[in-house]
């Protein structure tokens, strides 16, 4: 019995789609991110872990405090008119410099900071109830056109989707969870730390 063309057609989207991609060996940026990464991992007293921004090399970034105190006066504008999300916005800031996600920089130290990311809000406003979520721009750019960004050494973190369906298929059982305040659980050594200030004063509803 033969199969027809539409047949063939079909069983060979079919192996397509089924086939498991091979690994892929890791290019020079990949090997030389996961050297940064290694060399400094550090643990800390409390048991976490402390690692520095994966530089490339060396951020060289030119003037920002001036157009980010301008886009931050912006948001403040903003914020201002609506009194439900500003208290929102006030909430999360006081518990991120309460559970020491970051700290109060001293006077003498304002203009001495490396780099600088500002603020800026990302909701759904289709929503009523969607959490507020701040997000702290790093592509930001100064004065020489760059941005933290493109400072950053290394491929992307995130899994492709077919990878992590096809894991669900290899098992009887999966399990899902969600880590509280994940991407702020490992610190960020304290050399690297300039180039995460950020520009923020509290004005209540």
């Amino acid at each position: 019995m033969f199969a027809s063309e539409e047949q063939d057609d079909f069983l060979k989207k079919f192996w397509e789609l089924e086939c498991v991609p091979s690994a892929k060996s890791l290019t020079r940026e990949k090997i030389s991110f996961k050297e940064i990464y290694i060399n400094n991992l550090k643990i800390l007293e409390d048991g976490r872990y402390s690692v520095g921004l994966p530089f490339g090399t060396l951020p060289t970034l030119g003037k920002y405090r001036i157009n980010a105190l301008k886009r931050f006066l912006s948001l403040e504008r903003k914020l201002q008119k609506s009194p439900s999300i500003l208290k929102q916005y006030c909430d999360f800031m006081d518990e991120y410099l309460l559970i020491n996600h970051m700290e109060l920089i001293a006077s003498e130290e304002l203009n001495t900071p490396s780099g600088q990311s500002s603020i800026y809000i990302k909701m759904n406003e289709q929503s009523t109830t969607t959490k507020l979520r701040v997000v702290f721009d790093a592509s930001f750019k100064t004065s020489n056109d760059k941005s933290l960004n493109d400072f950053h050494l290394g491929p992307k973190l995130q899994q492709d989707i077919f990878n992590i369906l096809i894991r669900f298929r290899t098992r009887p059982i999966a399990f899902s969870g969600d880590i509280e305040k994940m991407y702020r659980q490992i610190r960020i050594d304290s050399k690297d730390c300039d180039f995460q200030s950020i520009l923020w004063r509290k004005k209540t509803p």
